[in-house]
């Protein structure tokens, strides 16, 4: 009897053994933190669709291993997706990329494909932090983007007034550029795309993949959601951003966002990378990041300028650099602004701007001429510039949305 108990003990104990090896163990709390989850947030449901799917084959080729890259693709007639890119059957060409997202990595779909939409954005990011939380984030917003003007400024028919874009279809033998949001014709106010953004994240960076994003107007209003911002004051062409050298830089650990601005700029100086307009063919590339925390001091500096200095006439506005060709003028370069407004009859407020405006924007770089197809297509020289635009409120087609940003609030006299 005590043999045959022993012999049911060790056959008990045996088949414990097996049932906890053969199970899997139970994971309890939310997953492990990665180091930092990056997402790529592309509304491509528009003229840029081959590029986006370009630019997605880039990222598959350079992203390390072991990494969590999240791009969020809006693509014309494809219902959106939150695919995690992984270096694995690389696509050999645009054509292969369907059946890649088709077949593999495809985190979510999503019914809603307005991609301009805040509430899109918002449910797409939280998905990718709460699925792939991180230590840090960084977020790389993808599409045409108009800087802090109001989404009607966006709509093409505008060209006809002659004021601001260039119809991007009247010259097929010239490069394209990019102008943030746009899917077929919504568009996303930049007060709508903050508050898409999670207020309870702080993202190590965010990046704009699109035209005239390094504004003022824009970046203040987005100080307290990212210690870096990474964009160009100009427009950008519509290849975008090298993600094939990009994207390891995303991932490095401290994040050096000089060294993403030195790699895009190395990337458009190429000859290969050069814009063209049909009779010429240069490089054009302009890039800035921003200490984010730092526009709060910025502000203050251009705050006491405001109180003491009156405000440039619209002549005097007509011979600051601008980042465009339209005729009624948006994007002014900051530096050549105040410069020309109070640098001579108050140099003790200017010096304080501009030490100011060296820690808002540690890095700057541009080529000695940018090309724009806003007002007109071809390339305009670049006398002086810092990285970072400003609106002057000398034109009254814009003066009212002006008026109404977070940024005039805090200067205005």
């Amino acid at each position: 009897m005590k043999i045959m108990k022993k012999v049911f003990v060790l056959q008990l104990f045996v088949v414990i053994l097996l049932f906890v090896s053969c199970s899997k163990p139970v994971e309890d709390g939310p997953p492990p933190k990665a180091d930092r989850t990056v997402v790529v947030y592309m509304a491509a449901d528009n003229n840029l669709s081959s590029y986006a799917k370009k630019n997605i084959i880039s990222m598959i080729r350079s992203v390390p291993a072991n990494v969590n890259l999240l791009v969020y693709i809006n693509l014309p007639g494809k219902t959106s997706r939150l695919l995690k890119i992984s270096h694995e059957d690389i696509p050999a060409s645009v054509s292969d990329l369907d059946s890649y997202i088709d077949k593999q990595h495809v985190v979510k779909t999503y019914s809603d494909d307005n991609a301009a939409s805040a509430d899109v954005m918002r449910t797409v990011l939280t998905d990718a932090l709460e699925t792939f939380p991180a230590e840090s984030y960084g977020l790389i917003l993808w599409s045409h983007g108009w800087g802090w003007l109001p989404a009607g400024s966006k709509v093409r028919s505008m060209t006809s007034t002659s004021l601001l874009r260039k119809d991007i279809n009247t010259d097929s033998e010239a490069s394209l550029t990019k102008y943030f949001g746009a899917d077929e014709n919504n568009y996303m106010e930049i007060s709508e795309l903050v508050s898409a953004l999670p207020s309870n994240v702080q993202f190590e960076f965010i990046m704009f993949d699109a035209c005239f994003m390094a504004n003022v107007e824009t970046l203040y209003d987005m100080r307290r959601n990212a210690k870096y911002i990474i964009a160009s004051p100009a427009e950008v062409l519509a290849s975008g951003f090298p993600y094939e050298d990009m994207v390891p830089l995303f991932f490095a650990k401290p994040f050096s966002p000089d060294k993403v601005c030195q790699t895009f700029m190395e990337f458009y100086r190429k000859p290969q990378n050069y814009a063209f307009d049909g009779n010429k063919s240069a490089a054009s590339a302009a890039i800035s990041y921003v200490v984010a925390s730092e526009l709060d001091a910025l502000s203050t500096t251009v705050k006491d300028i405001n109180n003491t200095v009156a405000e440039l006439s619209l002549t005097d506005a007509n011979s600051v650099q601008t980042y465009e060709q339209a005729q009624a003028h948006v994007f002014y370069d900051m530096q050549d602004y105040m410069q020309k407004r109070c640098r001579v009859a108050y140099p003790e407020l200017y010096d304080s701007f501009y030490m100011q405006l060296k820690k808002t924007v540690p890095y700057f770089d541009c080529t000695e001429e940018l090309y724009g197809r806003t007002g007109c297509i071809g390339f305009y020289t670049v006398n002086l510039s810092c990285g970072l635009s400003a609106y002057i409120p000398v034109n009254s087609n814009f003066d009212a949305a002006y008026y109404k940003t977070e940024w005039y609030n805090a200067v205005r006299p």
